[in-house]
């Protein structure tokens, strides 16, 4: 599965290991996630809602996931006979299956319309705007408060 990556994550979690309790650090960035992840599997429900069929009926299977090193949008698991079994051939498709749409495929943009998981990536792209504007006002609290001066 195709990652999207926030620049300089990677280097902004290291700096703030090196604080002073560093711990709390990662945990307030990891807050950040799970708000960017909220949202996203929100308005993805929402999109999903709105396709009708199967990915209708699976739309409270998406689930934000988010911690320290990144924010997640996924599928709540099941295993056959559960109530979500099937749900990934809902919003990724299948090539066995006719009764969901053709597989998606791994090799796709995050962020892009009308590629990738179906409901999934449509509504990041439609609210990437919204994403990048929750992304830097929760880094920028936390800039704030790891570094006053």
């Amino acid at each position: 599965m195709t990652q999207a990556q926030l620049v300089g994550l990677k280097e902004l979690r290291r700096e703030l290991r090196k604080l002073d309790n560093p711990r709390s650090w990662t945990r307030e960035l990891a807050t950040v996630h799970r708000e960017v992840a909220r949202d996203v599997a929100g308005w993805a429900r929402s999109e999903a809602a709105s396709l009708g069929g199967p990915a209708r009926h699976f739309a409270d299977a998406v689930r934000g996931y988010g911690s320290a090193p990144a924010a997640r949008v996924g599928l709540s698991s099941a295993g056959k006979g559960q109530r979500n079994y099937g749900a990934r051939g809902a919003f990724w498709g299948s090539k066995r299956f006719a009764r969901f749409e053709p597989w998606v495929g791994n090799t796709y943009e995050v962020g892009v319309r009308g590629e990738g998981p179906y409901a999934l990536n449509d509504a990041i792209a439609d609210h990437l705007d919204d994403v990048i504007e929750t992304y830097s006002e929760g880094i920028d609290r936390l800039m704030r408060r790891a570094f006053p001066d």
